[in-house]
């Protein structure tokens, strides 16, 4: 088999991952083409695994749980980078089903990288990602005005705390001198005043 037609296999077998996956909820296609070492990073921040045992057990765990999805939009290009190597990435939107009963529609990307064998192909790694929705088109490489929407918020949050503070110091300090309900003066009101007349006849007041 040439290159040629080695990158076009892989390309096919990544795009039937995802549609077994997603459109059948059927991840042994996958699974019998793992390599003996294999990586895996899903979507999910705790979805990583170093070892083809952690992974079948993972996804042989999604059967069931998937809800039925329609993918759309591919793109899938594949790169030779050493002989016998070849890496994998594509991008695809993923939606739930109508019949599903969920409403979700969701851009992902995904890498995988084949180890060409006697036996064909053999997956050893899988990247399944969301993109940063975060980062602005005018962004390179970090999401800059997130992080500066992000700030406004610290320091409109510390203002509202700083005001409730106030707020809450202004009551305990009404509190202190008067009762609330009545609105009459108490004893602590009465020795304030007395202390302001420094000494001064306070039976009088």
């Amino acid at each position: 088999m040439t290159d040629d037609a080695k990158q076009q296999k892989i390309a096919e077998l990544t795009r039937l991952f995802l549609h077994k996956h997603y459109c059948e909820n059927d991840t042994e296609l996958l699974l019998s083409h793992l390599d003996d070492a294999f990586s895996w990073f899903g979507a999910g921040e705790h979805e990583y695994a170093v070892d083809p045992a952690t992974v079948i057990r993972t996804f042989r765990a999604f059967a069931g749980r998937v809800p039925r999805c329609e993918i759309g939009e591919e793109q899938y290009d594949v790169i030779q980078p050493m002989p016998d190597l070849f890496i994998c990435t594509g991008m695809l939107w993923v939606a739930t089903a109508p019949d599903s009963g969920i409403c979700l529609r969701v851009h992902q990307r995904i890498t995988t990288v084949f180890h060409w064998t006697m036996q064909g192909p053999r997956c050893c790694h899988l990247h399944l990602s969301n993109p940063y929705s975060e980062m602005d088109a005018g962004d390179s490489g970090f999401p800059e005005k997130m992080a500066e929407e992000s700030r406004r918020y610290l320091r409109e949050q510390i203002e509202l705390q700083k005001r409730k503070i106030a707020e809450q110091h202004d009551v305990i300090a009404q509190m202190y001198v008067e009762d609330l309900s009545t609105g009459l003066y108490n004893r602590n009101r009465y020795n304030q005043v007395c202390d302001s007349l420094s000494g001064k006849d306070c039976g009088s007041l």
